[in-house]
This record gives structure tokens, C-alpha cells and sequence, in this order.
């Protein structure tokens, strides 16, 4: 009969349903006892790495920089210049004669000393093994001078480092903004083509005739020197605005020695120049005599 059939059929949706129940419930006791052993062998697997860690820390603490046959007997410091000495070099890496080879990060002693020293170009150390540690330190060397209080050094490369002594040879660089400038800072490429004439001048005789008491470097079209002799000079060559190549260096040197030869022959005939514009072609030289 029909009631019998539904009767059946609720029995066994009944007897379906109690199944899901047991089995959803065998699933999450399952789960229950799966997570502490998850929990516990992930424990077990950080506290194994951590013991490694650990062992091979007191292995190379033992072997390296708690060994006493490391420790500094000779500490062999050499430096190319005049403003740092060796016992800038000490106290600033903080280094002494007793100190272990592997007790200290030898870059982060590196990149500190030159952060302290903006004079310092280079620094290469060395561990030489059992007991010595050897460091050589080459100072930038000036080319030109940026202001009086405080003075300024810029090297061949364009890099600012404060001067304690002010040579009085120095070529002046102007026309910058002294009161912005910051020591380990590379200056603007206009500075660069003006140390590329005081580089010219020094590596050449030109320099017998042109002897450059300033460079102002204000304008990005030319570059003006004052020379010894009072005369006002504004040059610009081809490829001066870019980094220096083997073409823009010998258009350079052609136009100083214009410089040069106008100056002679202006010598020759008893006379001075007052002003000479080099902005142009070699051909036209506008030029004020006295």
C-alpha cells in the first residue's frame, strides 16, 4: 500500500540521515586527533631547525671568532693622503690590536668609515690569516675649491668632501648654492666640464698660459673663467654637456689652445684681454682688448 511504501521510505531517510551524523561526527573527532599531532610535529620541525642554527653557531664561535689563535697581533693600516691618519682609521672601525679577525662585519665596518670620512675614495681590507688584518685607505685628491667658511673640495669625479687646509693654487668653482651643499654628495654634471678644463689644463702645457682663478658655473650654455691675469674667458665646446668622451675632450682642448694662442699674441703686441667669448666657432672670436 502507499502508506507502507512511505512508511519504508521515511525509515530509511531516517537511517540515512543517522549514518551522516555518525560519520560527520567520526570526521571531526578524526580532524580533532589529526591537529595536535600537525601542532606538534611543526614544533618539532622549528625546534629542529633552531638547534641546528644553535650548533652551527657555537661550531663557528668556537673554530672562528672565539678561537684566540684569531686574534688581531698586527693591524697593518696604510694611507695614501694627508687628512686621515692611523688613528682615525682605528677609532673609527672601532679596531684594535686584540680584537678577533671574525668578531666584526668587516663590510659594515667599510661602509661606515667612508659614511664618517667623505675624503676617503677607496678602502680595501684585508684578513690574512692567522693574526693580521690589513686596510688601505686612499684619500680623493682636490681639484677645485667651493667656498671659504667652510671650504669645499671636489675631486676629479664631481664628489663634495669638507677641506681643513685650503690650498691657494686651488682653481674657486662658483655659481653653485653653498648652502645646500653636503659632503659625500657628487655634483651636477656642469661641474664635471668644468673640472674636465682644469684637468685639460694641468695634464697639457696650456696650463703655462692659462692659469684659471675661478670657474663659475652658473649658466647651462657656457662656462666663464676668471684667469690670473683678470681676463674673463666664456667657453663652451661640442659634447660639453654630456659625460665626457675622447671626441668632446680633444673639441675642448682645441678651443684652450684658441685660449692659449689669443692670450701670446695679445701679450706680443703689449696688450690684455679684457673679454673673450669662445661660445662659437673657431672662426669668430669675439674679443675686448686693453
Amino acid at each position: 500500500m502507499w502508506w507502507r511504501r512511505s512508511k519504508e521510505g521515511s525509515e530509511r531517510w531516517a537511517g540515512a540521515e543517522q549514518r551522516s551524523r555518525s560519520n560527520l561526527r567520526i570526521g571531526a573527532s578524526a580532524r580533532r586527533r589529526w591537529l595536535p599531532r600537525a601542532a606538534w610535529c611543526a614544533g618539532l620541525a622549528l625546534l629542529a631547525a633552531f638547534l641546528s642554527w644553535w650548533l652551527v653557531r657555537e661550531a663557528g664561535a668556537m673554530w672562528f671568532w672565539r678561537n684566540p689563535r684569531f686574534l688581531i697581533r698586527s693591524l697593518d693600516i696604510r694611507v695614501a693622503g694627508r687628512t686621515i691618519t692611523d688613528r682615525h682609521v682605528r677609532e673609527y672601525m672601532g679596531l684594535s690590536e686584540g680584537t678577533n679577525l671574525f668578531s666584526f662585519n668587516m663590510r659594515r665596518a667599510h661602509d661606515e668609515f667612508c659614511a664618517r670620512t667623505p675624503v676617503v675614495r677607496s678602502v680595501v681590507m684585508e684578513r690574512r690569516l692567522p693574526d693580521t688584518l690589513s686596510i688601505e685607505v686612499r684619500e680623493r685628491t682636490v681639484m677645485a675649491r667651493i667656498g671659504r667658511s667652510p671650504a669645499w673640495g671636489v675631486d676629479r669625479e664631481g664628489w663634495l668632501f669638507p677641506l681643513r687646509a685650503i690650498p691657494r693654487d686651488l682653481p674657486v668653482l662658483t655659481g653653485l648654492p653653498e648652502g645646500r651643499l653636503k659632503a659625500g654628495v657628487r655634483l651636477e654634471p656642469r661641474v664635471t666640464s668644468a673640472l674636465d678644463i682644469i684637468e685639460t689644463c694641468n695634464r697639457t702645457r696650456l696650463g703655462d698660459d692659462i692659469r684659471i682663478a675661478s670657474i663659475d658655473v652658473r649658466s647651462p650654455e657656457f662656462l666663464e673663467l676668471s684667469l690670473a691675469g683678470g681676463e674673463r674667458v666664456r667657453l663652451a665646446w661640442t659634447g660639453m654637456e654630456q659625460p665626457a668622451t675622447p671626441e668632446s675632450l680633444a673639441a675642448l682642448e682645441r678651443k684652450l689652445q684658441v685660449l692659449a694662442q689669443a692670450l701670446r699674441a695679445a701679450e706680443l703686441r703689449g696688450r690684455r684681454i679684457a673679454n673673450l667669448d669662445l661660445t662659437f666657432t673657431d672662426q669668430y672670436i669675439p674679443a675686448q682688448e686693453y
